[in-house]
């Protein structure tokens, strides 16, 4: 479970929680390899995929504008952050695959 807090300026805090789901974690890699590449040169079009990606990780809960004037911190450190917990959600599940017969059973 990931969550997320935004706190638009004068507003109260709000949590946000998500579940990736198979398209966030594929494009969880995709993110990944190009902020990697970027290589500190983050331009506007990767920015605004990143923003992107974060909202619909949170079933468009917020808007892009909304994550940027309620979220207390960078997006330098919220972006990679957000896509190794979801790179690490997918590998722990990797890890365990196949799932034993009697799990698989009990799924």
């Amino acid at each position: 479970m990931l969550i997320i807090k935004l706190r638009p300026r004068g507003g109260v805090e709000k949590a946000y929680r998500a579940e990736p789901r198979m398209r966030e974690c594929l494009d969880a890699y995709a993110l990944a390899k190009r902020w990697s590449d970027a290589r500190g040169d983050y331009d506007g079009e990767l920015m605004e995929d990143c923003l992107s990606y974060v909202c619909a990780l949170f079933d468009d809960a917020f808007t892009g504008d909304e994550l940027l004037d309620g979220y207390e911190g960078t997006p330098f450190a919220l972006i990679p952050q957000l896509l190794e917990q979801v790179i690490g959600y997918v590998q722990e599940r990797i890890v365990s695959f196949p799932i034993p017969a009697a799990a698989a059973d009990e799924a």
